[in-house]
């Protein structure tokens, strides 16, 4: 098949409903038109509007959607069918679980000869603390996209040894491309920390996961050595809130401040020395954005080996490695780095090239290319 065959007034189909990851979404777009194709997006999630609007103004073919109720499926798969026997794409591409069901669904129903989506998970929806139904709805799923896709893209390694470990996938189904960073987030080498103060910063949902109860344990035991210190805590609250709350609750209020949302994380890592990510286990982190943001901040960095830091030595070389659900090794962690001079790190080259967003659109092209 040749891109002449393919060619229609839009060639591939795409549905997004993770919204949380625009940049990333934008440069998968862009590697599309790289390859020839020109994308039709439907947002299923307006989550983040933004990307919408930033979508309309890089020139993309767009439209906003209506969630669907979970009991109102059938009908998003009925429309979708619709849509794309309408039009007669060749491929469809999905990222987000919603958009993954009804999009790979819809597609295989409709003899789509290329269906493909992004996982960008590992074992969440086998430890859904919320219900033991919705634990086995993701996991119906999980399986659902994983048997009517014809290709995958994991977004790390990590994700790709679990589908075929634990959910049976081929191996040869699934292409690892790893997320990439934005160079806004890259530190100025020769830039010295002026303050006194010992600023440590976390980004993550307040679950158990994702360890943030150890790090509490950890500063607050820090905190009793060096009333110099301070903790931020960016992140929504979730099933841990109440025992992090708890454990800060008997430190001075000056000491620890609680940030839902943040819209500018670049900013915000300008502004501590030292950064903590200990997620439980190695499938706790699919890929771990935050590890490569605050390394490529120049910031102290204290991780536990999950999702891309577990597979990648010299991302481990950069960093503090602490024990999983261990608070004092974090608390020792802390102690070696407020010690440490205050100067911004210099990330090599090597891992700045790896994970870069050329990289990144030309793993995807490559895919895209293919397909066609």
């Amino acid at each position: 098949m040749n891109k002449r065959e393919i060619k229609s007034i839009e060639d591939i189909l795409v549905l997004i409903s993770d919204t949380d990851i625009s940049d990333l979404t934008i440069q998968i777009l862009d590697s599309m038109k790289q390859s020839g194709l020109s994308p039709y997006v439907e947002i299923h999630d307006l989550g983040n509007p933004k990307i919408y609007d930033d979508l309309i103004a890089l020139g993309f073919t767009c439209r906003k959607v209506k969630r669907y109720r979970k009991s109102l499926f059938p009908l998003a798969i009925l429309r979708l069918i619709f849509l794309i026997s309408l039009r007669k794409y060749k491929i469809v591409y999905t990222s987000g679980q919603y958009a993954c069901l009804i999009g790979i669904t819809s597609s295989f129903i409709n003899r789509i000869p290329k269906r493909i989506y992004t996982r960008h998970h590992t074992d969440s929806n086998y430890f859904n603390h919320l219900s033991n139904l919705r634990m086995l709805r993701g996991f119906i799923f999980d399986k659902t996209c994983n048997l009517l896709a014809t290709r995958i893209v994991a977004v790390s390694q990590v994700v790709k040894d679990f589908m075929v470990s634990h959910e049976k996938v081929a191996p040869n189904k699934i292409t690892v491309v790893n997320n990439s960073v934005s160079e806004k987030f890259l530190a100025d080498p020769g830039r010295v920390i002026s303050s006194d103060k010992i600023r440590i910063g976390v980004v993550s949902r307040l679950t158990n996961i994702k360890g943030v109860e150890y790090i509490a344990e950890a500063f607050a035991a820090f905190y009793l050595e060096n009333k110099n210190s301070q903790l931020t805590l960016v992140g929504s609250d979730s099933d841990s809130s109440a025992a992090v709350h708890q454990i800060l609750g008997q430190l001075p209020p000056e000491s620890y401040n609680f940030i839902p949302r943040l819209t500018d994380i670049s900013s915000f890592y300008n502004e501590i020395d030292v950064f903590i990510h200990v997620p439980i286990s190695e499938t706790a982190e699919a890929f771990g954005l935050v590890y490569l943001e605050s390394l490529f901040a120049g910031l102290y960095c204290i991780f536990t080996k999950s999702g891309i830091v577990s597979k990648d030595g010299e991302l481990q070389e950069l960093c503090k490695i602490v024990d999983y659900k261990n608070s004092e090794s974090i608390l020792q962690a802390i102690r070696d780095y407020s010690f440490s001079a205050k100067q911004r790190k210099v990330v090599p080259q090597s891992v700045l090239d790896r994970y870069s967003t050329a990289k990144m659109k030309n793993s995807y092209s490559e895919i895209w290319k293919g397909t066609i």
